[in-house]
Parts: C-alpha cells; structure tokens; sequence
C-alpha cells in the first residue's frame, strides 16, 4: 500500500507519521515565535507613543525658553538700552547664550523666484507714518503731564522698591486760545532690579475722549467749534492750522476726525434729546440748505430741523438733518413728547396734534407775515381806487 503525504509518496507508514509529527512541531514553534513577536511590536509601539509625547513635551519647554530668551533679549539690548540686569559676569554668560541659540537656529532665506518671461513691475513704497515730531517745527512750546504709578504700587515689599528705569512720551497736539502747544505725555517705567522676569510696569494711558492719534482734546474742540459754529470749511481750517504749525492736513482727515468726535458726544446728544422731550413744552422748525450731490457735479435740496427745549432748565438746541421735508422726522423725535409745540403752519405736523397728546401752539411770526401779506394788498386796492377817481 502506498501512502501520499505532503506531497510525497511513502511505502512505509511509519516514516509517514514521523514526517507528519516533526511538521506538526515546527508549526508549534512558528505559532509561538510569531506570538513573541507580536509582544515585541505592540512593546515598541508603546515605546514609539511614549517617545512622541517626551518630544512633544520637551518641544513646548524648547518654545517657552526661546520666548523667555526674547523676552530678555529685548529688555537687554531692547529700544533706549533699558537693561534690567546688572552689569557684572552674568551678563557675560546670557550675552553667550543669545549668541548660541543665534547659531543654532540662522534665519532662512528663500529667494523668491521670478520666471523670465515675466516682466517686473515697480514696487509701491508704502510711506511710513510720520511721528508729530515730524509734522511740526521744533520751535512749537511743550508742555509735560507725567502719569506716574501711585507710590503704593512702587513698593515690592519691606524697603525694596522698584526701580526706574526709562520712560515713554507721547506728544499730542494741543490748542489753546490764543496759541498752539505740544502736550507731552510723559510714562515713567520701573522695574524689579532683583527680578528680571518680573516685567516692565508703567501707569496706564489717560481715559481719552479719541484714543490714539496725535490730536489732544483741545484740537478736537477747536477743529468742531471753527466748523459748525463759525462755519468755516475744512480747507480753510487746513491753511490755518498749517500757518500757525506747519502741520499739513487733508480735509479727509478732518472729516474722519470730526466723525469720530460726533461718535464720543452721541452720549451727550442721547442725554439732551431725553430732557428736550421729557418738558412740557418744546419749539420747532425746519430750514432748507444746499450739500452736494455726488456724482452729478450739482448740489440738492436738504432740511435741518431744530428742537429747542422750553419751560425751566438749559436752553438746548437739537439739530437734525432730513433729505426731505415731510412728517415723518418731526413724528419721529417727537413721539414721546406730550405738552406744547410751538411751530408754524407746516402741515406735517398736523398729524402730531390728532391725538391731542400734543397741543399746537401757532407761530405768531406766521400771523403776522399773513396779515402784513393782507395789508398790502388792501392799500394796493385803495391806491388803485385812488388813480381810478
């Protein structure tokens, strides 16, 4: 009998059964190796997370130092050399320290490619903002404000106190009646000479009414009060200021800025809007004025309404523009308000008046430009009577 066996044929059986038990063994033994190594993969695999996390962590620790090395480097060798460390040996080993994470760590420079083909246009140089130093002569008179820390806040503990070590100026262009001047902001800057770490302080900026800019309050007040008071244009109010400081200003830039003082008083025009309708009697009117149309070269047709607050208290003036001259502005301002309104015969008014919340009161100057329209032409008629006899 024959018998077939992994692909072999055998006449005797009993080497057939040993072939059979020694593959069945380095199965086994396969089995077993294949399993050590599983273990050995999932173990490196957990060494391999483990490493990803303790270079994730050093590479925060690496970030936190450079951005500690910056810090440090700026107040050492920083704008108007405001160092905070002593001047001794260490200064020496920090100087050692910038120095080599320099080496290790060069700026990169990629040259930008340009194809050949391409022609190069001119590149548009951005102008820098000019300072206020730059704007003025250097004959303008300065007057300094210090805004200092409180005496408190300058003292560390026991007997230290911190150290002043600079200051910061800011210059703002001021007016006062009669002459132009220069308002110097002036910031002392202190620090702990025993802590470097611990930061630069400095009392904090004013509450101005504009923040930023190089305009003081005073400019402000007097750019508004020349435009809507004395009715001066813009460009007149440019060649003025440019006389007397030599600074040079667009008439967009003072509209900006007059927009951004109408946004500071809009509290201010809420609070007297609110008494002006809160009395019990009020007087209005409407006039026509000319602004340009842009676009067609041409100007148009507008109305400003005025609201005065009568009855006790401060005579406030409200202004309100209108593109046109209906009833729906007056009803707007005016619909909360309950008493007298003296006004003319404007017939959109009318509607106000309805409900009797609000009881008209007739413009006399209205009565009278009627009865002497009348007048003339009764002594029209009797002078025509005259001639005919």
């Amino acid at each position: 009998m024959l018998y077939f066996y992994m692909g072999k044929i055998s006449k005797n059986p009993v080497q057939a059964d040993a072939e059979k038990t020694a593959l069945l063994f380095i199965i086994e033994e396969q089995k077993t190796l294949l399993s050590k190594q599983s273990e050995i993969i999932a173990k490196l695999t957990e060494n391999v997370a483990r490493q990803a996390e303790i270079i994730a962590k050093q590479s925060e620790i690496i970030a936190r130092q450079e951005h500690t090395i910056k810090l440090l480097q700026k107040e050492v060798f920083g704008q108007k050399s405001e160092k905070i460390i002593d001047t001794d040996e260490r200064q020496g080993v920090f100087e050692g320290i910038l120095n080599e994470v320099d080496r290790l760590n060069p700026p990169e420079v990629v040259p930008a490619a340009v194809p050949e083909n391409v022609a190069q246009l001119p590149q548009k140089q951005r102008k820098n903002r000019r300072s206020i130093r730059e704007l003025i002569s250097g004959n303008l008179p300065r007057e300094e404000v210090v805004v200092d820390l409180p005496e408190e806040q300058k003292i560390i503990g026991g007997d230290a106190r911190l150290k002043r070590i600079g200051e910061d100026k800011v210059e703002k262009l001021a007016y006062r009646p009669g002459h132009w001047f220069l308002k110097v902001f002036v910031y002392p800057k202190y620090a702990d000479p025993a802590n470097a770490l611990a930061g630069v302080k400095r009392a904090p900026a004013p509450d101005f009414a504009v923040p930023g800019g190089i305009f003081d309050e005073s400019w402000y007040a007097w750019m508004i009060y020349a435009k809507y008071v004395l009715h001066l244009p813009y460009y007149r109010l440019a060649e003025e200021l440019r006389a007397a400081t030599g600074v040079e200003l667009s008439r967009q830039t003072m509209s900006s800025s007059g927009i951004k003082v109408a946004e500071v008083l809009r509290p201010l025009y809420d609070l007297m809007k609110r008494d002006v309708v809160g009395r019990n009697s009020i007087f209005t009117d409407e006039t026509p004025v000319r602004m340009l149309d842009p676009g067609s070269g041409k100007t148009k047709k507008v109305y400003i309404w005025v609201y005065v607050g009568g009855g006790s208290g401060p005579p406030y003036r409200i202004y309100e523009f209108a593109t046109e001259r209906n009833h729906e502005y007056p009803e707007k301002f005016l619909k909360n308000f309950k008493g007298y309104a003296h006004a003319d015969a404007f017939s959109g008014y009318n509607e106000l008046f309805k409900d009797g919340r609000i009881v008209e009161c007739g413009c006399w100057t209205e009565r009278r430009h009627r009865c002497t329209f009348v007048a003339s032409l009764l002594r029209q008629k009797t002078s025509i009577r005259r001639f005919a006899d």
